[in-house]
C-alpha cells in the first residue's frame, strides 16, 4: 500500500504479490482516490495472511486486497522513496485466528 500526495490517491501494486497467473487484471496497480487535502495522513491498516484493508481519511477512503503469496509475510516496512515520513504514532494488533 502506498500514497503519493501528488495525484491524491492510495494504491496498491500487486505486480509481485505471488500467483497471478489466473487474471491479466490481478497483476496491476489498484488506486483509491484520497478526499482529503491535509498533509497528515491517519489510516488504519489490517493484515492478514493474504489480504489487505485499508481505512483512510476517516472511512471516506477504504481500499481491499487480496493477495497469494508464495510465503507468509514476516515484515511490514514503512518508507519513502522521496522526501520523508513521520510517524507520530502508530500500534500493532494481533488478531486470534477464528479457526
Amino acid at each position: 500500500m502506498a500514497t503519493n500526495p501528488v495525484p491524491g490517491a492510495f494504491f496498491v501494486d500487486r505486480r509481485r504479490a505471488g500467483k497471478q497467473d489466473f487474471s491479466e487484471a490481478f497483476a496491476k496497480l489498484h488506486y483509491a482516490p484520497s478526499v482529503s487535502a491535509s498533509p497528515v495522513i491517519r489510516f488504519h491498516l489490517i493484515l492478514d495472511v493474504a489480504s489487505m484493508e485499508l481505512f483512510a481519511d476517516d472511512g471516506q477512503t477504504v481500499m481491499t486486497e487480496i493477495f497469494f503469496p508464495n510465503e507468509n509475510f514476516t515484515q511490514f516496512q514503512l518508507f519513502a522513496e522521496a522526501g520523508k515520513i513521520q510517524l507520530t504514532s502508530g500500534k500493532v494488533y494481533f488478531l486470534r485466528s477464528i479457526w
